[in-house]
């Protein structure tokens, strides 16, 4: 690098760089192109709420919102913290114009249908209630009930012991199997431990059952793959020999009767803020569950209570 002294227009020197070749450097003329840069980036859009998450939408980065589920009138929740099984600590004021001492209570799924456990149970229908009839021993023991209580150890048995009897269990509407998961949870006793007894859609099905596990019922054992289940028969052969029924799965749900089981319900005791204290409590209550009052199961004065009076305190 060469540097020389040029004179400005007003007579001033100041120095000029040239080449070696004797050019002058001039300012502003375009250099050789360089090499490629990194890979940019994108520019992500500001998060808009918290727990949303980025998806790639029509060529550009978005972010992705779940809407909200609006909770129904006269539904409390979710419920975010259980204590004892009694205590319930709610994302929300709880209203005690509608929840006050002594008002019935279940748990109901967001949007105040049949709980469901989360999605462990289907309850879109009262399932035991097409059975055509029902074996009822002492305390309720056999009753076709037990079959739709959600438990694995409560037994519904068939007919009384009078021979080649069946109890016949018909869904309305039918189910829909065509991802053909099928299940019953029973045994066999007595000599007929490898064909099971169990008829579906009025076939007998030739599936084998583990005793006290679940056992798959193929749709090709029932009526060439029908993907509907109309119906399911629980046969009782004679006194040594009889099936025993506890649940029925479909989809990986159990089947419960809406309100029967381990439905968690209790009775509100007091209500403060965002807690609600119960009694009578029965099932479990979970985080995530909501709460609705029970009109039916209230006496008549704290119906006129609640729609005519005042809440104090």
């Amino acid at each position: 690098m060469v540097v020389w002294q040029g004179i400005t227009e007003g007579g001033t020197a100041v120095p000029v760089q040239i080449t070696e070749e004797g050019k002058v450097v001039a300012i502003g003329e375009a250099g050789p192109e360089g090499p490629p840069g990194p890979p940019g980036q994108a520019e992500w859009p500001p998060n808009p709420i918290e727990g949303a998450f980025l998806v790639w939408l029509n060529g550009k980065p978005t972010w992705y919102v779940e809407q909200p589920i609006p909770t129904p009138p006269g539904v409390a929740g979710p419920i975010i913290e259980v204590d004892q099984n009694s205590l319930l600590l709610f994302e929300s004021d709880v209203d005690q114009n509608i929840f006050f001492n002594g008002v019935q209570v279940y748990a109901v799924n967001a949007d105040g249908s049949s709980w469901n456990g989360n999605g462990q149970y289907n309850t879109s229908q009262d399932w035991s209630a097409g059975a055509d009839g029902s074996r009822d021993g002492s305390a309720g023991a056999y009753k076709i009930q037990n079959a739709f209580d959600g438990s694995i150890t409560t037994e519904a048995i068939g007919p009384a012991d009078n021979g080649n009897q069946t109890i016949t269990i018909t869904f309305n509407p039918p189910l829909d199997n065509s991802s053909n998961t099928f299940e019953v949870y029973a045994k066999i006793v007595g000599d007929n431990n490898v064909v099971s007894n169990f008829l579906v859609n009025g076939v007998y099905c030739n599936t084998a059952v583990t005793s006290q596990s679940w056992s798959l019922i193929d749709k090709a054992e029932y009526l060439s793959n029908e993907n509907t289940i109309t119906s399911v028969g629980i046969r009782y052969v004679r006194g040594a020999d009889y099936s025993v029924l506890y649940a029925l799965r479909l989809n990986g749900k159990i089947l419960l009767d809406p309100l029967a089981g381990p439905y968690p319900t209790g009775q509100i005791s007091t209500v403060a803020n965002v807690s609600a204290l119960l009694s009578r409590v029965q099932g479990v209550w979970s985080e995530g569950d909501y709460m609705k009052a029970d009109e039916s199961a209230q006496a008549a004065w704290l119906i006129s209570k609640k729609r005519n009076g005042k809440i104090l305190g």
